[in-house]
């Protein structure tokens, strides 16, 4: 009677592992779609600021603005090649 309370308590664990396994599949999935979701809204709101008409620093400062705030990053340079050289921009 002991063997089989075991036999039933092995194969519960086994399939609420397998159950574990294949929700956590399916989360990586989810996670992996709204990654490229927010991605696509970034590059929308980039092409949104391309379109304003506002001098290229004030874009600039835009685009800076979204990619802190999207990317959840402290600090973010913006570097400008101009006909002299390298200009860094750190907003």
């Amino acid at each position: 009677m002991i063997i089989v309370v075991i036999l039933a308590l092995v194969l519960a664990i086994v399939i609420l592992i397998v159950l574990n396994v294949n929700i956590q599949k399916k989360l990586d999935a989810f996670k992996n779609i709204n990654q490229k979701i927010n991605n696509l809204t970034v590059l929308q709101d980039f092409m949104s600021i391309a379109g304003e008409e506002e001098t290229v620093d004030q874009k600039l400062k835009k685009i800076n603005e979204i990619i802190i705030e999207k990317y959840d990053i402290k600090y973010s340079t913006i570097v400008v090649f101009n006909r002299g050289g390298i200009c860094s921009k750190g907003f």
